[in-house]
């Protein structure tokens, strides 16, 4: 096969875990202009491999297909790297190029191509052009059509729904920007009943709600969750729905009560012993937050702990 899916991973992965995001262009870029440049492994009726035609045909297909799936993901993580680093023009290009991909895989109006479309919706979102951000999206609910039992696309609706709702709020729009993040948290109790990535889904769909202003059920749904999923929760999760929590607050600017969050996953984690390598940062972020508060004592305690966690 032209594309090894392993290889290509551990390769991404080691570029990020160095920070070199120099070397994981290159590599990405090389490794798209590669499989571009192969095509199909046998001329048909010139081969002289003794193969007949169908056993030729499918192993082409089976070829062309592979190489599809290594451009499809070194694609999106090049728009991903694009848009981490805001170049925008460059991210936007790259997700053009991707979606021209799937066409030509036969993947038009599916899922994958939806997602595509989702994905360069929000870098436009990032890029403050939520025109063009309503358009892609809007496009990608016309791809999904109507939701299919046999088809898992919850997760996918609920984060185009938000995104709708964001570009409605960026536009003034506040009553369509409402309606948005309505449709999105009914995708969302989906995901719940599905067994979707209901985590992603909900926490996407609560720092919308915050982004839009409706901060105040923001907190509520967060809070709903962690204690509805005391018991069920994993702790990751559980610590996912914490930092959100406390980063909600601050976005209200309740920030005592952001650093109160804040200092609370700091003890679980701890107890837990979780997330070491980034408790000295969450630490400094209540420090942030109590200093914001104007509660020096409590700011400089937490900076002293971020400081001995780090030595």
């Amino acid at each position: 096969m032209v594309f090894d899916a392993n290889a290509y991973r551990a390769t991404v992965n080691d570029c990020r875990r160095r920070g070199d995001m120099n070397a994981l262009e290159g590599y990405l870029t090389q490794e798209i202009a590669r499989l571009r440049e192969s095509g199909t492994i046998c001329a048909g009726v010139a081969c002289t491999c003794g193969k007949d035609a169908d056993a030729l045909a499918e192993e082409d297909a089976a070829w062309q297909h592979n190489r599809e799936q290594g451009l499809v993901a070194a694609l999106s993580d090049l728009a991903d790297l694009y848009r981490s680093s805001g170049a925008w023009y460059k991210c936007l290009e790259t997700y053009e190029e991707l979606r021209q991909c799937l066409v030509d895989a036969g993947l038009e109006n599916t899922p994958a191509y939806a997602s595509a479309l989702v994905n360069a919706g929000y870098a436009c979102l990032d890029a403050t052009d939520p025109e063009r951000a309503a358009r892609l999206v809007g496009e990608a609910l016309n791809a999904l059509g109507d939701p299919d039992p046999e088809v898992p696309t919850a997760v996918l609706r609920a984060r185009a729904h938000d995104a709708l709702a964001v570009s409605w709020a960026m536009r003034g729009f506040a009553d369509q920007a409402e309606q948005a993040s309505d449709a999105a948290a009914e995708a969302v109790s989906v995901c719940c009943a599905t067994g979707e990535d209901f985590i992603g889904a909900l926490s996407n769909h609560i720092a919308t709600l915050a982004q839009i202003g409706r901060v105040d059920e923001a907190v509520s749904a967060v809070r709903g969750a962690l204690e509805s999923g005391e018991q069920a929760l994993a702790a990751q999760d559980r610590y996912t729905l914490m930092n959100l929590h406390a980063m909600v607050l601050y976005r209200a600017k309740r920030f005592a009560d952001a650093g109160d969050a804040m200092a609370e996953l700091i003890d679980l984690a701890r107890a837990s012993n979780d997330l070491t390598a980034r408790l000295p940062s969450i630490a400094r972020n209540a420090a942030t937050m109590y200093n914001r508060a104007g509660d020096a004592e409590r700011a400089q305690s937490f900076t002293a702990l971020a400081d001995q966690l780090e030595s």
